[in-house]
This record gives structure tokens, sequence and C-alpha cells, in this order.
């Protein structure tokens, strides 16, 4: 996936919709929350959106005393505990090759809202639905730099922490689904609305969508999707990429924890395409562009 100057202009637009068609254990439909609070200390149990406590507000984690490792005035706590409980539920065809090593980043965004990053990290973009003349001729690359985008508000009056918008990667530009005039998109929600959205996966390609319709009409009908197969991201804590501005090493270039045996580096913050640790090209778009494009 490499970044396009038709995503940027459609995220400079205030409030603009764009659709263009660019070591996980896999679990059926979930509908549990990685981090949840004491659901009877929830002051609004049936309000969209997640309650993750009196400990998880702006107020305590923006601009506060707490601790703050990457320095990027969001309190480390609720970094983690925040990108646990978006993390959103990938849907895909057990049959395609989806194998990943996902990163994520977040960051305060004015308001008192939050932006979560999750950086897929596919192994292989296999190349166009339909062909059989391998990945190179097909249109493919090794390594598929794919990202979701989560924007976060507080509900001040039910205490929660809802979906404010939501930007899924497709063929190198973005699906943007805002909330407009209600309280959250119209997403797929496979627990709470409001909390966090499904990403529907064409096969092959690997492009995001909000549901399986869109994705089969997506890329003027040439992209599909098949989903047998549902798998929340990857969001602990050590997968945290830190900031641009203090990062550990180890959170900017990295060997696989998969292919073990490759020798091949992959990098976040440093400017290189990435290539799914596979050490062949073509590669995918690099993902310190992305994060540079959303303000990481």
């Amino acid at each position: 996936m490499k970044t396009s100057l038709i995503a940027r202009r459609a995220l400079s637009g205030a409030g603009a919709v764009v659709l263009f068609a660019c070591s996980e254990s896999p679990t059926g439909p979930t509908g549990q929350l990685a981090v949840e609070a004491d659901i009877a200390l929830d002051p609004a149990p049936s309000a969209p959106g997640i309650f993750l406590g009196a400990g998880v507000t702006p107020a305590a984690c923006i601009n506060g005393t707490r601790p703050d490792t990457d320095r990027d005035a969001l309190a480390d706590g609720c970094e983690s505990q925040l990108a646990a409980a978006f993390a959103p539920e990938l849907a895909y065809a057990a049959s395609d090759r989806t194998t990943r090593e996902p990163r994520w980043a977040a960051r305060p965004l004015s308001g008192g809202k939050v932006r979560l990053a999750y950086l897929l990290s596919l192994h292989f973009d296999l190349g166009a639905y339909g062909c059989s003349f391998g990945l190179i001729i097909c249109g493919g690359h090794y390594g598929d730099s794919e990202t979701i985008v989560l924007d976060l508000y507080y509900s001040s009056s039910s205490r929660h922490w809802v979906l404010h918008q939501a930007i899924y990667s497709a063929h190198g530009v973005y699906n943007v689904y805002p909330r407009f005039f209600t309280a959250y998109p119209s997403m797929n929600f496979p627990a709470r609305k409001g909390g966090y959205p499904r990403a529907f996966l064409a096969l092959r390609k690997h492009a995001l969508y909000r549901s399986d319709t869109e994705c089969d009409d997506g890329e003027l009908g040439l992209d599909e999707c098949k989903a047998d197969t549902y798998q929340r991201v990857a969001s602990a804590s050590a997968l945290n990429l830190g900031s641009r501005g203090t990062h550990a090493a180890a959170q900017d270039c990295g060997r696989s924890t998969v292919f073990t045996s490759s020798t091949a580096v992959e990098c976040y913050w440093t400017v290189r395409e990435f290539g799914g640790w596979q050490g062949k090209a073509p590669k995918g778009g690099a993902y310190s562009s992305v994060l540079s494009f959303f303000g990481f």
C-alpha cells in the first residue's frame, strides 16, 4: 500500500467521505473486549462506546503527570488501554495469505481526542484477485503496509470513549468514515456500538472496507471479500512504536519474529519501503510516510 496524492486531498477536506478502490491465531467473531473496566461501575452501560474507568479520561491521560515514556503528551497506561480496547477486528478468508506482525501507535489530538494507528504489517500482497500468473505479474509485492487509523472522542456524559472517525487503507488511498452528526460512524461493530470496528480485507490485495458489500464493489468491482475468519489486531504494549521524537531502536527497525531465519530488517520510523521481512523486491510503501501523513 502506497499513499497517493488523492488520499492526501481526501483527508484534508473537512468531513469529506472518500471511497476509493491499494503470529496471530484466528478465531470466530468476537464479542469480548480486550480491556474493559468493571461493568458494574459503568455509569451508562447502554450508551455507545467503551467505559475504561475514571483513570482513563482526557484530563487524566493528556498533558498530565503520569508516566509518558515517548513524551507525546499521552500517558503510557492510557495509550495501552485505548489501543487494546479499540483494536479493530479483521474479517478475512482463511484461504488468503494474511500472516502479519502488527504494530500500533497513539497520540493525542485537539479537543481531548486520541488517534490510534494500527499498522498491519502483512507479509505479502499477492496481487489482483483472480490472477494466477504469480505475485509480481499480478501486481503484488513483498510486504503490505495496510493501515487502520481510529480517532476517538470522550463523552463526558456517559464517560465512554467513542469512535469518532475510522480510516482504512485501500489500494494506495484511504476509505474515510466520519461520524458527521451522529454519535459514531456507520460501521460494522462486533461488540458495542461506537466501540472497536470490523474491517474486511479484500482477497490477495488486502484493501480494507467497512462491509463485505463495499469490499465487493471496491476497485471498480475487482475486489472480493469472502470472510470466514475474524481476528482482533494484536495490541500488546510491546507492539507500541512510541513516538517519532522518542522511541527505542527496537521500536523502529527489527527482524521478524515469524521468519526467524530471515536477516531482513523492517523499519517504521526510518523511511524504508516495507518488504514484509522477505528481503525481496518489489516492496510495499514505507510505514514512516504513513505515520507522518497521520501526524505521528
